[in-house]
């Protein structure tokens, strides 16, 4: 085996399907995907370098999405069924989660199928409340 094929093997492929190498971010971090809170991976791999005023890490897992320097909002997308409304509130039964609000619509199947953003890694409110960006795609589409 080559030595590309074997840094290849030691590789995987990230949320985007980009190949990604753990060694060639640690060794040589394009700065855009540098940051400063080491809460952005869990994972995270300090780089500071000499000059640097504060600590810098990059991602060690490859699935973490850095863009100048900040993680971008990762939002997954809840697809939902209402199911019908008691005393204590609506109920729904859980139809899927996607990566993006595309992929949900496409998997409604009628108009009592919705969708909404659910951040990544957030802790969310414990009381009621209503869920913003909640929508039923198909309802919307027939009126």
């Amino acid at each position: 085996m080559s030595a590309e094929q074997s840094r290849k093997a030691d590789s995987f492929r990230n949320s985007s399907g980009d190949h990604y190498d753990p060694l060639r971010a640690l060794l040589d971090p394009a700065p855009s995907q540098k940051f400063t809170d080491p809460k952005v991976c869990n994972r995270a791999i300090e780089v500071t370098g000499i000059d640097d005023e504060q600590p810098q890490f990059v991602c060690g897992c490859g699935a973490c999405e850095i863009e100048d320097g900040k993680a971008k909002d990762r939002v997954m997308w809840i697809v939902g069924s209402y199911r019908g409304t008691t005393m204590d509130g609506t109920v729904w039964q859980l139809a899927g989660v996607f990566d993006s609000e595309a992929a949900a619509v496409a998997a409604c199947v009628d108009g009592d199928d919705f969708i909404g953003p659910c951040p990544l890694n957030q802790a969310l409110p414990h009381n009621r409340m209503k869920w913003p960006g909640c929508r039923y795609p198909l309802a919307e589409a027939a009126a």
